[in-house]
């Protein structure tokens, strides 16, 4: 199993990587990506956000379990 260091950090660069995609690429750009693309990202960004809150949430249970 991966260790919840690594998974944090592996999340942060996901969440990371998707708003400097977002911020290169997303609206109010130069020249943005297609709109439906850059809804993806968007949704993409949500749900990392929304797993990384939940995995702590998880971590904080199971500590409080131990």
């Amino acid at each position: 199993m991966t260790s919840p260091e690594e998974m944090l950090v592996w999340l942060d660069g996901r969440i990371a990587s998707t708003e400097a995609w977002l911020h290169g690429h997303g609206p109010g750009t130069k020249r943005p990506w297609p709109a439906t693309d850059i809804e993806a990202k968007e949704n993409n960004l949500s749900k990392y956000q929304e797993i990384r809150g939940a995995y702590l949430q998880a971590l904080k249970r199971r500590s409080a379990a131990a």
